[in-house]
């Protein structure tokens, strides 16, 4: 069995192989990157024929042009074929010519693609591929039918709370009501995130009986799952949101599929061309549950 077990995490981690060089951030590392979803993710590209490669680039490289300058030297590697930056990183590196042609020179193959998550306002960028969020976000789907399917034969309300100033937000709301085809939903759209108010808004569900809480995106968030009057809910959030709920009421996260989103990418090859506008895709985004029903509550 140690053998086996040898030779299993040999293949997994392969260096033959094409390689996905994914250069993330301390936060996106905590939330995708834990030990169970990178074994996952590693899984699933060795089926398709490449390793994973995840390096996480800290606070002083992210803070310092000069210092993630000499990082991202340190990381070329003639397997690389594919380069993925999460958010934060993304963010950076358009920002920056020097180092959008440092990120370019971690594969020495022309036809490597670079692939940036997030969103890129330059037109001249070092991507061939940028993967953003839908508006509405599609994963909110899965989180209505989900949450429909544990709330049958329960009583009390389930409620969706979002920013009505955000327009992301406001679209994810509509679009879990347009899938929950219950009569026990409430809209609860918020445009004040005052102490007072989180105060009133957070009493009167409470007193409303709301037990089940959906959050796309909410201003303070903290405040509200930590109000005294949220004591017994269940939440429903975005994956920003999960360390803020404690793990036992924590329903399920609406989240980035890292694999989902490149596996279309892999067969892809850059055509060479510069100066071209990075080509925009949709960020495959899939609702992970904890729960099973809603008896499991009380």
């Amino acid at each position: 069995p140690i053998l086996s077990t040898g030779i299993f995490v040999m293949w997994l981690f392969a260096p033959n192989r094409p390689h996905v060089l994914v250069l993330s951030d301390p936060w996106y590392k905590q939330q995708y990157f834990s030990r169970l979803s990178r074994l996952q993710l590693q899984l699933g590209f060795a089926l398709e024929g490449w390793t994973l490669r995840v390096e996480t680039l800290g606070l002083p490289s992210l803070s310092e042009d000069r210092l993630l300058d000499e990082t991202l030297g340190t990381l070329a590697d003639a397997h690389t074929r594919m380069v993925v930056t999460t958010t934060a990183v993304t963010d950076r590196i358009s920002r920056n010519d020097v180092l959008g042609g440092r990120l370019r020179a971690l594969s020495p193959n022309p036809q490597t693609l670079f692939v940036g998550i997030g969103r890129v306002v330059e037109t001249e960028s070092p991507y061939d591929i940028i993967l953003v969020r839908d508006r509405p976000d599609h994963g909110w789907v899965d989180a209505a039918s989900e949450a429909l399917r544990v709330t049958t034969g329960n009583p009390l309300p389930t409620v969706i709370l979002y920013d009505e100033r955000d327009v992301q937000a406001t679209a994810d709301a509509a679009l879990f009501e347009e899938h929950f085809d219950a009569p026990l939903l409430e809209r609860v759209p918020v445009g004040s995130f005052t102490d007072l108010q989180i105060q009133a808004t957070m009493e009167s569900l409470a007193a409303r009986g709301a037990m089940l809480m959906v959050v796309p995106y909410v201003q303070r968030m903290d405040r509200f799952s930590g109000n005294s009057y949220s004591g017994g809910m269940r939440w429903i959030v975005d994956s920003l949101y999960a360390d803020l709920i404690s793990p036992e009421f924590l329903e399920g996260v609406v989240r980035d599929d890292i694999l989902h989103s490149l596996l279309p990418l892999l067969a892809t090859q850059a055509d060479g061309a510069e100066n071209l506008p990075p080509i925009r895709l949709p960020l495959v985004r899939t609702y992970r549950t904890n729960r099973t029903s809603w008896r499991n509550w009380f």
